[in-house]
């Protein structure tokens, strides 16, 4: 069982990852290197929004474990998906559908850690996306 403040941690953690994508992604010569450390936060920003929103809303406040983003998107309740889409698709401007998302973004923490060794293909504004619909999720019921 989470403690609030752990969970409180763990959602500053998430907002602190996507803070930093946002900056690496802002920068002006954005060139093919900075792209990983772009997507690797933006990515574990979404997993700790995950968990987050998970242990907020489960009655015994149990954070799940994994990296996988569809497992642990399958874990928030209804209501709270279907937020996150709606938020998503306002802020995606179509690069691509929510489904599409989950299904690229679904490893995107584990295979962009050590993407110079792989071939891998991510948007990464739509990675960002997602992470700022699960903090506005979040925003809504944080306690």
């Amino acid at each position: 069982m989470a403690t609030v403040d752990q969970i409180r941690e763990c959602t500053d953690c998430a907002r602190a990852f996507l803070y930093t994508a946002n900056k690496v992604n802002s920068i002006d010569d954005f060139a093919l290197g900075r792209i990983y450390p772009c997507v690797v936060n933006a990515a574990f920003s979404c997993e700790l929004f995950e968990k987050a929103i998970i242990a907020t809303e489960a009655p015994d406040r149990h954070f799940s474990n994994g990296h996988r983003l569809k497992d642990l998107f399958s874990m928030i309740s209804p209501t709270g998906q279907a937020f996150i889409q709606d938020a998503y698709s306002h802020a995606n401007d179509d690069i691509e559908t929510f489904d599409q998302l989950l299904d690229e973004a679904n490893e995107a923490f584990i295979e962009w850690r050590y993407a110079y060794e792989k071939n891998v293909d991510i948007h990464p504004n739509a990675l960002i996306a997602f992470a700022e619909a699960l903090n506005n999720y979040l925003k809504t019921i944080e306690e």
